[in-house]
């Protein structure tokens, strides 16, 4: 698929989670987040790999150090006593040793955390409005977004009650989804909406993706994206009230029907 699709998001994303090596794995995301900038999974997975990367060139220092001893201690001549240079091998490794423990910790907890799908609900940052934000443009970019989230909501429940996606026509929902990706896109929130924003269009670009490859029948794929997708979707929609809340102290009237229909 990479040779035909060298722009393909999602299979190099997938190619990173079963490549053979950490090296690959983090070629294959920097790739991603060279098609998607905007992808904040692949940016989790790629700093990890990375932190991962460096304690693992401390441990191989540390063991190149410790069997280059007996070889200096040859070319040496002998001059120094054998047991100055296992004191000193000892000692050398115990504190590589504690150095590459107090590296390796603050990674034991991501990789805890890590889940099977491809795609996990990123942690929820409510925007706080500031004074750069003017309601009515607030309002109508909030009602905009919503009606582009209707019709994702009613293609999701479409496909979670089908028991075959064969019968469900995924060319029409994938030019949707291509439409709807644009038309986020060219939208200008203000300053208080901007992260909301954000992350809008990033779930938009995934479910777009994840509709092309239903249209090019690659249904294992996009059951593996659902996972996560669904709950990600809800994070983002959760934030939006929020953030409907939010404009209302501030001054901002809004029909408290103005949401999404799910």
């Amino acid at each position: 698929m990479l040779a035909s699709e060298p722009g393909n998001e999602r299979a190099w994303f997938l190619y990173a989670k079963v490549a053979e090596n950490r090296q690959k794995a983090i070629q294959c995301l920097e790739k991603v987040l060279e098609i998607n900038p905007f992808n904040s999974v692949a940016n989790r997975d790629l700093e990890m790999l990375e932190q991962r990367q460096s304690a693992s060139s401390v441990h191989a220092s540390s063991r190149a150090e410790v069997s280059n001893l007996p070889k200096r201690q040859a070319a040496s001549g002998g001059g120094i006593p054998r047991w100055v240079w296992y004191l000193a091998g000892g000692l050398t490794a115990l504190f590589f040793l504690a150095c590459s423990v107090f590296l390796a910790v603050p990674l034991l907890k991501p990789a805890e955390s890590k889940g099977a799908a491809p795609i996990v609900a990123p942690p929820t940052v409510v925007p706080v409005p500031t004074n750069d934000c003017d309601c009515a443009q607030a309002n109508a970019y909030l009602d905009a977004t919503y009606a582009r989230f209707d019709v994702i909501s009613a293609q999701l429940k479409t496909i979670e009650e089908a028991r075959d996606f064969s019968q469900i026509d995924f060319f029409t929902y994938s030019a949707e989804a291509k439409a709807l990706y644009k038309e986020q896109l060219s939208e200008s929130p203000p300053a208080c909406e901007q992260a909301f924003h954000t992350k809008t269009i990033s779930l938009l670009w995934n479910w777009q993706q994840s509709m092309q490859y239903a249209a090019d029948e690659q249904y294992d794929a996009v059951r593996v994206f659902l996972q996560g997708f669904t709950d990600e979707f809800a994070a983002l929609l959760s934030e939006g009230e929020k953030l409907g809340k939010e404009l209302q102290l501030k001054g901002c009237i809004r029909d408290p029907d103005a949401k999404p229909n799910l």
